[in-house]
C-alpha cells in the first residue's frame, strides 16, 4: 500500500530555491493534480504488474516522483532515471 503522503516530493521542492506562495495556486488544482498522479500510478502499477517484462518510460517526468512511488516489481529491478 501506498502512503497517502508523496514524502518524496515534498522533500524534493525544499531543495529547490524558490517560493511556491508566489504561484497562488488554487487548492482545487492542487487536489486534482493530486488526483491524476494517482490515477496514473494507479495504471502503472497494475500495468506492470500484468506484464513483468515491461519497460515503463516516463518522458519529460522533470521533477516527478512517479518512479519512487512505484517500484519496479522484483522481475524487472533496475530502474533508470534520464538526466
Amino acid at each position: 500500500m501506498v502512503p497517502a503522503t508523496d514524502t518524496d516530493s515534498a522533500d524534493l521542492a525544499d531543495t529547490v530555491d524558490y517560493d511556491f506562495r508566489k504561484l497562488k495556486v488554487k487548492p482545487n488544482l492542487v487536489v486534482t493534480t493530486a488526483l491524476r498522479a494517482k490515477k496514473l500510478d494507479d495504471v502503472v502499477r497494475a500495468y506492470v504488474a500484468a506484464h513483468s517484462g515491461c519497460v515503463v518510460l516516463d518522458l519529460g517526468c522533470g521533477l516527478d516522483t512517479r518512479m519512487f512511488r512505484c517500484e519496479p516489481p522484483p522481475a524487472n529491478p533496475v530502474a533508470h532515471r534520464a538526466a
